[in-house]
Order: structure tokens, then sequence, then C-alpha cells
């Protein structure tokens, strides 16, 4: 692509996630002069730098940022931990660079009508997951990427071009940079709002107003998705420019919805209501990500699948790694794996899907801060739990704290260094019929190189006992 053949280019931020190094060498390929600044080290970088050996176009600024390489550059690709207000984006704005992230230079590449756009605090990979496997079972070329962990977007640009459809999983920094240009999917789901990420954002509403920048530049051709059983999700659905859908476990007279009546999944679209399937082919556990699967067979349903794709679709979908997840049984004690569970909410749902009458979760949680509240999070912990074993970090000091004033008297473990550790001492406290469960409800950051390395640690770790 000759558009950025000798572009002077500055990746702000090469991190170890993967999009960041899927953007640059995609770059690097097309012959871009690029300069990559991280303020991580050489030895702290070694998985990613290992795979940019090859090129000779890419000069390396390690440990540090330069005013030079931001004042003498024509763009700028920023990673998402990059803050909005950093003194480097404002001098390279000022010297009239573009700033791109790696989702709103994806969207400037792909034809945006054949987009779905999935965003929300939880469910977003389930939901991209699940969708990509109901449209291939129907026959259409379907690409899922985004920030769902294994599947950067600039690692699948061919992909991307050849498909019918583009599934992407985007959080509220792509859609930070997507609403500076403009940009929005041709259909956007959201699948709920909660508070989150507020170590990043200065208050909820400024984490909600990121997440419905994903409305504001479709047009009238274009649809929205929005769980109308979260309350903050619901709120957006003012903001719909085109045709709005409710998901809701509630029957919604007279209006575009997917819910549930008399037993079955029904849609209703522009006044007519058809019928897409029985509860009874559902799979456990549905009924905690029921707006996930209706927003998963809404969007297919817009997209010409038929019914009998759509159930195809649910009934070989194998769930997603690190959430919630199987792990295995030995001797009798029970592992799950929800890594990706990185708020209190959502290690909420995990305990209420495993907890049963008696009390027999060992909980491993904890971790960095977010700031956010872990009081609601420390009742059903209590309610729930027989033991927990805590992380070291912010995250895991305030859920202990947390924990103290809702007076929880079962053990409690802390300032875990190791995820060997963390399950050495939970196993202390399993016997058969128990379950232990990874649901951190705190970022990674610290201990771990993200989500994804704790719940392979965690995996690692149990298959090896």
């Amino acid at each position: 692509m000759k558009r950025f053949k000798n572009k002077k280019i500055t990746v702000m931020g090469l991190g170890l996630h993967g999009g960041g190094l899927a953007v640059t060498r995609w770059l690097a390929e097309r012959g871009a002069d690029l300069t990559v600044t991280d303020l991580k080290s050489k030895s702290e970088l070694k998985e990613s730098l290992d795979k940019l050996k090859k090129y000779k176009n890419i000069k390396l600024i390690l440990g540090r940022h330069r005013n030079a390489d931001f004042v003498n550059c024509e763009m700028v690709i920023r990673n998402p931990a990059v803050p909005n207000n950093s003194k480097y984006l404002a001098l390279a704005k000022k010297s009239g660079a573009v700033v791109h992230n790696e989702a709103s230079l994806f969207f400037s590449l792909i034809n945006s009508a054949k987009i779905i756009g999935i965003t929300g605090t939880r469910g977003k990979s389930t939901t991209a997951s699940l969708l990509g496997n109901i449209l291939k079972k129907h026959g259409y070329k379907t690409l899922v990427a985004g920030n769902i962990g294994t599947s950067a977007m600039f690692d699948n640009y061919y992909s991307a071009r050849q498909a019918d459809f583009v599934v992407l999983e985007l959080s509220s920094w792509h859609l930070e940079d997507m609403h500076e240009h403009k940009q929005s999917p041709h259909i956007a789901i959201i699948t709920n709002l909660f508070p989150e990420h507020l170590n990043r954002y200065a208050s909820y509403s400024a984490y909600k107003k990121a997440k419905a920048h994903i409305l504001a530049w479709q047009s009238k051709k274009d649809m929205a998705l929005i769980n109308y059983d979260n309350n903050d999700s619901r709120q957006l659905g003012k903001l719909v420019l085109g045709k709005r859908i409710w998901l809701s476990r509630k029957f919604l007279p007279d209006q575009n919805a997917i819910f549930i009546k008399s037993g079955n999944v029904k849609l209703r679209l522009d006044g007519r209501e058809s019928n897409l399937l029985s509860l009874k082919i559902m799979p456990s556990g549905w009924q905690l990500m029921l707006a996930n699967y209706l927003a998963a067979m809404a969007a297919a349903r817009i997209l010409n699948v038929s019914p009998y794709s759509i159930r195809r679709g649910i009934k070989t979908f194998k769930g997603v790694p690190h959430r919630l997840e199987f792990i295995g049984d030995k001797d009798g004690v029970k592992f799950y794996n929800d890594s990706a569970a990185s708020s209190p909410e959502a290690t909420i749902l995990a305990l209420r899907a495993l907890g049963g009458r008696t009390r027999k979760i060992i909980l491993i949680a904890g971790g960095s801060d977010k700031k956010l509240n872990f009081t609601n999070l420390a009742k059903e912990i209590k309610k729930f739990a027989k033991a927990v074993v805590l992380f070291q970090g912010e995250g895991g000091t305030k859920l202990r704290q947390a924990l103290k004033r809702v007076k929880m008297n079962s053990p409690i473990k802390t300032n875990q260094t190791s995820m060997q550790s963390a399950l050495k001492n939970a196993m202390a406290y399993a016997k058969p019929g128990d379950i232990v469960l990874l649901s951190p409800a705190c970022a990674s950051f610290g201990l771990f190189t993200n989500e994804f390395d704790r719940g392979r640690q965690f995996v690692g770790t149990v298959k090896s006992l």
C-alpha cells in the first residue's frame, strides 16, 4: 500500500498485548519509516522485539519518549495505555501529525459497512466469538478480531479485506480515537455498562461517554443493539441515530427487540415478530450470559442468517478462554479460570454462577486496583466463598478491607506474589466437592503481563498439580 511508503510514523507504546506489535509489523511491511518508542526497557519488551528483528526500517527508542519523535513525524499510532492528556500527543497534533490507535487506523482501511462492533463492560468477547461462530456456520467468511486477546486487527488485515463480515471487540480506548476520526460500525452492540477503568477515566460518566462513541457516527441506515435490562446501557438508547433494537429477557411490545416469550427467543423487527429458537436448546449457564446470546442472535438474523444456522452456531459454541472456563477436576476439586474478570461485577457473576446453597468456593482474587468499589463483591464473597486467596497489590488490599467491613469470618490469605503460591494456598483449603475459582476482580498489572498471561499461568499450574 503506497500511502504508507516512506511515511514517518511513530508508534507510541509497542506493548506486549499484540495490537501494537501487529500494527508495527504491518506498517513496516509497507515501507513506513518507523520509530517505536516505549517506556518499557529492551528486556521487558523482549517477546515483542524478537518479532521485529528482520525489519530494517524500524528505529527503537526504549525506556523513554523524546519530543523529537513526535514533532518530526506525520502520524502517531498510540497504545491504549497512552493517556489522552499526554504531552507527546499534544506535540504531535500541534506539529500536524495525525493520531490513530489500531482500531481507528483499521476502520480507515476496511469498509465499515461489513463491520459489527461490540463494546460494553462485560461479555464483549463472548458475544463476538458466538456471533462469529454463528456467521461461519451459515457459510459467511467471517473474521473475529480486536480486543479479544488472540486476534489482533492488523495480524488479520488480509482476512478482513476478504471477509463478508468483520466482528470487532472494541474497548473504550479504541472508541476514543475512532470518535476523533468520525468512525462507527454499521452494526453496533452494547452488552452492558458498569463502573470500570476508573484508574484511567476521571469518573464513571467519562467512561460511559467513551463507550457511547460507538453510536456517534452511525447513519440512519445503521443499527444499534443495546441491552435494555442494564440501566446504564439503556440510557444510551436515546443516542441511536439509526435503527435501535433492544436486547431483553422481558417482553417489549411495539418496539424493535429480541426477547423471551413463552419459553422461546423471539425477534420483532419493523413490526414483524419471528421465533428464533426454544430456550430448551440453550447451553447450561445461559441465564448469566443472556444479553450476549441475544445480541449474537439478533445481529445474525439482521444479516440474513437462518434460524437453523443460529441454532447450529449456539450448539457448537465452545465458549471463550479465561471466561469462566472449566479447566478440570482433580481429586474431586473443580477448577475454573475466569481471569478475564477484572472488575467486581464480573466476579460477582462468576460466584453466582458456581455458588450453591453451601459455601464451597475457594476464590483467588486481587491484584492491581482500578479505583473500583468492592463492597458489593465482598458481600457476595461472604455468601459463597469458604476461603479467599488474594494477590499482592492495592486491589487485593482494598478487597481485604471490604471483607473486613462485611465481617467475613472465613480464612483469607493475602499478599500472594505468584500463581504457584496462590494455588498452593487455595488447595490447602480445598476438599472433594469444592471449587477453586480464579476470578480476580482486579487488573493483572505487576505480577502478570496481562489477564491472558494470568489465566495461562493458572491453567498451567493446575495441570501440573
